[in-house]
């Protein structure tokens, strides 16, 4: 059940013995139940990339949204953690997340991995500008930005001006035109 405001997430629960154990974002997009060793998911919550705490009594199960990604109309993909899809220079951006990190980067620091809601975030700004958002991205303090586009929602689709490189859960999947997200709530569940 997707989280609400105010309710606990997560239990104590190890991971089954059966279930894989993956060190990324893009390995975990395949599996209803993972160990997550590291990737921005894992950051988000609070793994330690620790193999031995999975099996523990400290393990930690979180009931994770996913994303189905679909570029230029093609058959989805899964995610997990985040699509990418940016002009050299991170000028003109298109962020779709539902992990808080994108490598060191903090983009939505309020945002939540199963709330039914992908965190959306859009810009198009000059070279100078574009640099000082991702220096504050660092910290979490880019928004709110009279240039940045901030929103959650259930689905998105959106179209670009030009074909723009698209990376899933860190992988560059090819470029795309036209981009559409759909969450799939409680899609897995992770084990850090």
């Amino acid at each position: 059940m997707t989280i609400a405001k105010g309710q606990p997430w997560g239990e104590l629960a190890p991971l089954p013995a059966s279930a894989p154990v993956v060190a990324t974002d893009a390995d975990a997009a395949g599996h209803d139940v993972v160990g997550l060793l590291g990737g921005d998911l894992c950051r988000t919550l609070g793994g330690r990339g620790s193999r031995e705490r999975l099996s523990s009594t400290e393990a930690m199960t979180f009931p994770v949204d996913a994303l189905l990604v679909s570029l230029d109309g093609a058959r989805p993909v899964r995610a997990v953690a985040h699509v990418v899809a940016r002009t050299r220079g991170w000028r003109k951006v298109f962020v779709a997340a539902n992990a808080q990190w994108i490598g060191p980067l903090n983009v939505v620091p309020r945002g939540h991995p199963d709330d039914g809601l992908v965190d959306l975030l859009a810009w198009d700004l000059g070279w100078r500008a574009a640099r000082q958002v991702l220096a504050r991205m660092r910290h979490g303090a880019h928004l709110p930005h009279p240039g940045i586009s901030a929103s959650a929602r259930t689905s998105v689709m959106v179209a670009f001006d030009a074909p723009r490189p698209v990376w899933v859960d860190g992988v560059r999947v090819g470029r795309a035109r036209a981009l559409s997200v759909t969450v799939e709530p409680d899609a897995l569940r992770v084990v850090v």
